[in-house]
């Protein structure tokens, strides 16, 4: 917790005003893990600090990146849409009752998902339509809570449109990386969102570094995340964001967020030695640099832009 407070701390001080916490399947459900009282007090933990500095709160749900070097955990899950919306929702009920987010992301990216939990039907049209109204009526209550869906920018527009008819608070957007295509379809949902008047959330945004070998699965995310931490990148990221911030007033966008909270302070210098190793290595690197950061009160470029701040000197 002390690391989550000196954080929260470095990013209320360079201007950010709201924070998105991935609390993944299945860690506040029990019979999946001894530990999940334990989780659950965590990140009621982690809310409260970040309520403490004024931020907006915002939780994904979604499976754990399990097999990646996110994770080396392995779980059974459900093999059926209505088994995996029963698992979701049991956890929705428990973050709105111990964690209180202003908005809850049950769906985003229907692919990654889907692969995840290896239920094909989730990366499906109707798939989706019944995955989010099954765990909405099972969730019950919402309290103050805003739950929402949605299908990620590289998904056509007809995706959000028919989540928008069932009885979501809010549309749920993710932004990688930027293309004509993409363009499009997110000027496409944040129109929708006017029309059906459920707020647009994009709680994940980020100039992810794809490329032909590297096609966005979840199998090339510990790549993807080791080509974004190289600070090579850094004027790329800057102007991805400053376009992204003024999208998203234009657009009325309720809540935005950045995916990739460390480049905010420090990206990592490339060498050969890095580019030979695995994605762990980097990553690691990056985290200890960030955590020199938060210490120092540094910012990145790219933080600075996010924030809408100017870099002094």
């Amino acid at each position: 917790m002390s690391a989550v407070e000196r954080e929260l701390t470095a990013l209320k001080n360079l201007g950010v005003r709201g924070v998105t916490i991935g609390i993944k399947l299945p860690l506040l459900l029990s019979r999946y893990t001894p530990l999940a009282s334990k989780y659950a007090n965590f990140y009621a933990a982690v809310a409260e600090q970040a309520r403490a500095r004024g931020f907006t709160i915002d939780v994904e749900l979604g499976g754990l990146f399990c097999g990646t070097v996110f994770s080396t955990c392995s779980y059974a899950y459900p093999r059926t849409i209505a088994g995996w919306a029963k698992l979701t929702a049991e956890q929705a009920r428990i973050v709105i009752a111990r964690v209180h987010p202003n908005y809850l992301d049950i769906l985003a990216e229907p692919n990654t998902e889907a692969e995840l939990t290896s239920i094909g039907a989730l990366g499906t049209l109707s798939g989706v339509v019944q995955f989010v109204t099954a765990t909405l009526a099972q969730i019950g209550a919402r309290g103050t809570t805003k739950i929402g869906a949605g299908a990620a920018s590289w998904f056509p527009v007809s995706w959000d449109r028919a989540v928008s008819k069932t009885s979501v608070n809010v549309l749920i957007e993710h932004i990688y990386p930027l293309s004509p295509a993409i363009v499009q379809t997110i000027t496409a949902t944040a129109a929708l969102a006017h029309q059906t008047h459920k707020p647009l959330v994009a709680d994940e945004v980020w100039l992810y570094k794809s490329t032909p070998s590297l096609t966005g699965g979840v199998t090339a995310s510990g790549d993807e995340a080791k080509s974004d931490a190289y600070s090579f990148f850094e004027p790329l990221d800057e102007k991805f964001l400053s376009i992204t911030r003024q999208w998203s007033t234009k657009a009325d966008v309720a809540f935005t967020s950045a995916f990739w909270s460390e480049q905010l302070f420090t990206y990592v210098v490339w060498t050969p030695q890095l580019e030979a190793g695995s994605p762990t290595q980097t990553l690691a690197v990056l985290n200890e640099q960030t955590v020199g950061a938060w210490g120092n009160g540094t910012y990145s470029a790219s933080g600075l832009t996010w924030a809408g701040r100017v870099r002094k000197g």
